[in-house]
């Protein structure tokens, strides 16, 4: 008797917590998408960091100008020092002096 009590109050609980959960499952759907753009961009940040990486400024047009760039993947079977860098201009005119593309 005892135990079939016990088991009914455990499987009304159970059947109480299951509601909560069902009921918060935006939240907690929500909750783990952030962690996951969380640990995305420390995964990143890791990354950058180990390759000596930069977050190139963009300008108020959009304008990017990277100096000394190096595309990552040939970093992989590479050294860093071996890789060729290279200057490299978006959004700005053809031959704009003020960025030294004359």
């Amino acid at each position: 008797q005892a135990a079939a009590a016990a088991a009914a109050a455990e499987r009304r609980y159970l059947s109480a917590l299951a509601a909560i959960a069902v009921a918060h499952t935006p939240a907690v759907r929500a909750a783990i998408a952030a962690a996951a753009e969380v640990d995305a961009c420390v995964a990143r940040t890791r990354l950058g960091v180990a390759w000596r990486g930069v977050v190139p400024r963009v300008g108020a047009a959009g304008a990017i100008l990277l100096r000394q760039a190096r595309h990552p993947v040939l970093c992989l079977d590479r050294s860093f020092a071996t890789v060729t860098p290279n200057d490299i201009a978006f959004g700005f005119a053809p031959n704009d002096r003020a960025f030294g593309f004359a």
